[in-house]
């Protein structure tokens, strides 16, 4: 569905995004769902292929915000957004939650990806940088506050990133497309 786009994964990691078999339904969703010059977060990008799709719907008029708290898999989504010159593409590299403003984590950590439903004994422990989007959002929007859709992966922290974004919710109505994990 995305080709002729590049992206920088990990073949141990993503192998499915290198392929280009993952995600089908998801594409194809956003393919009725998402329009030219909108605003969209994907919260919890992983290597970026959501953002990928997400930008090249909303074209250059619009914009994606893809947070995602792994630094350096958040940095081979912007080597993406360079390749496939995505200026629309803003990479954020924290996770969304909802503390008060923003604070630090330990957070267990497999295949290039934060998953809290891991057991403390599983995978790496990594500090991430998480934030409440209701805070962050009026910093970062450059004035243009309206978010038209929200995309949201986070292994686990669900609630916790819907609690964190309420407010703005509340505010906008914006679509939401969320994967739930255990």
């Amino acid at each position: 569905p995305l080709r002729g786009y590049r992206i920088v994964t990990s073949w141990h990691d993503y192998p499915a995004a290198i392929t280009g078999r993952t995600e089908r339904p998801l594409l194809k969703w956003f393919a009725r769902n998402v329009k030219p010059g909108e605003t969209w977060l994907d919260v919890g990008a992983h290597y970026g292929y959501t953002a990928i799709a997400l930008s090249r719907l909303v074209r250059i008029q619009g914009r994606v915000f893809a947070f995602e708290p792994m630094v350096g898999t958040a940095g081979y989504v912007t080597q993406t957004r360079q390749l496939n010159n995505f200026s629309q593409l803003t990479v954020l590299p924290l996770g969304l939650a909802a503390p008060e403003t923003m604070e630090l984590r330990q957070m267990p950590t497999t295949r290039g990806m934060v998953d809290s439903t891991l057991g403390e004994s599983e995978g790496f422990q990594e500090t991430i940088m998480v934030a409440r989007l209701d805070w962050l959002w009026p910093q970062i929007c450059g004035g243009q506050e309206k978010i038209h859709g929200v995309k949201i992966d986070v292994q686990g922290m669900e609630i916790e990133v819907l609690k964190g974004m309420s407010e703005l919710l509340k505010r906008f109505g914006p679509k939401l497309v969320v994967e739930l994990h255990r």
